[in-house]
């Protein structure tokens, strides 16, 4: 099947991705479990070309897209009041602790920096996608998790920037990392000044045209744009997309907007798991089972204690906390993105330790409501006559 037409690949995707979500809805299972083993299966018999590496990117650029709208400037300053003792704490417990003990195991600084880095950060898509499937936008809990996503995707970036560097013979500096972080900063200032002085101009353009085809065609190449810019200064193309979203914000006009992207979201995300499923590799396998589960069963326990106590710390209830924590645990794009880069030797581990964490970590997001439910049930009012 090396030479099928691109619309037919897209088409007969299109139509397994139906069948995989409507079995995840009979059997009662999360959706996106079914949409990543429909994109595994699938990479056995169809090569997915170009076209479906473009929907995919498109998908979570969307998807972050719609995150960037659930916050303004204001919004995002008093999380990151909020938020900054969890982020670290999360680096510290899911970057730094598996780095030194990976080091000291194999005394191997690259192998170990691999490692650190692809269990470090959560899934933003599979996350969000879930807060948005369980209909839990609007829960106390769901603002800490995004605003800990939105730490791990700044420092995602800088960690598969030093494992990139790796892969050529480059060496860490100060130089580099100050590059990034530079990067960072001034494209972060310069969507703030974007959103000032755009905004009227974005209030006159949805009020007026929100509903004409060249408005839509301006909105979505407003949010490439951005994430093409970001993509460009080798910076994650999630970021701008985020940022796009947070200058729409500003404007007020969120949910207008929002009303004319989501058809084009809920296709384009589903390319996204399709191929996340289909980058999962599991020929050849030479691998220490004991090592894997290890990492996996401890990297799973440091995230939900990141979430529990992040959350604690934020101030939220235990029940909160403990929904937190189960929220974040799946692993997803980050972690590819640093597959990318490492040795042949480690892609076995890496695919395998994706897949689990995606998988386990999936279940215990989809189900953290009714598991905290059962933990800490809410206490009965008594009524006294």
């Amino acid at each position: 099947m090396e030479n099928l037409p691109a619309l037919l690949i897209v088409g007969i995707s299109a139509v397994m991705l139906f069948l995989g979500g409507w079995i995840g809805k009979r059997v009662k299972l999360p959706q996106i479990l079914f949409y990543i083993i429909v994109g595994f299966l699938l990479s056995k018999v169809i090569p997915f070309g170009n076209e479906v590496h473009f929907l995919s990117e498109l998908g979570i650029v969307i998807l972050f897209f719609f995150l960037g709208l659930e916050f303004n400037l204001n919004k995002v300053a008093q999380i990151a009041k909020k938020v900054w003792i969890a982020g670290l704490l999360d680096f510290v417990l899911n970057f730094l602790l598996f780095f030194g003990v990976i080091l000291i195991i194999s005394n191997d600084y690259i192998y170990s920096f691999s490692i650190a880095g692809i269990i470090y950060a959560s899934s933003s898509a599979i996350i969000t996608k879930l807060i948005i499937d369980n209909k839990r936008i609007a829960s106390p809990e769901t603002e800490f998790v995004l605003g800990l996503m939105v730490f791990e995707d700044i420092i995602a970036p800088i960690i598969v920037a030093f494992i990139a560097a790796f892969a050529i013979g480059e060496s860490p500096t100060i130089q580099l990392t100050l590059s990034i972080i530079i990067k960072l900063i001034l494209f972060s200032a310069f969507s703030i000044v974007i959103s000032k002085f755009a905004k009227k101009f974005i209030i006159r353009l949805v009020e007026n045209y929100i509903n004409e085809d060249f408005s839509n065609i301006l909105i979505v190449g407003f949010v490439i744009l951005m994430a093409g810019l970001t993509k460009y200064l080798n910076l994650s193309e999630a970021y701008g997309a985020f940022l796009a979203g947070l200058i729409i914000s500003e404007s007020g006009k969120k949910f207008e907007v929002a009303s004319t992207m989501i058809t084009l979201r809920d296709i384009t995300v589903l390319f996204f798991f399709l191929l996340f499923g289909a980058s999962i590799k599991l020929t050849g396998i030479q691998i220490d089972w004991v090592f894997l589960l290890s990492i996996v069963f401890a990297s799973l326990i440091t995230k939900f204690l990141t979430g529990y106590l992040g959350s604690k710390v934020y101030k939220l209830s235990n029940r909160r906390a403990l929904i937190s924590g189960l929220e974040i645990t799946p692993r997803g794009e980050f972690s590819i993105a640093i597959s990318k880069y490492i040795s042949l030797t480690l892609i076995p581990f890496a695919s395998l330790y994706i897949i689990l964490t995606a998988i386990i970590g999936m279940f215990l997001s989809h189900f953290a409501s009714p598991i905290s439910k059962k933990i800490f049930p809410k206490k009965k009012i008594i009524i006294k006559e």
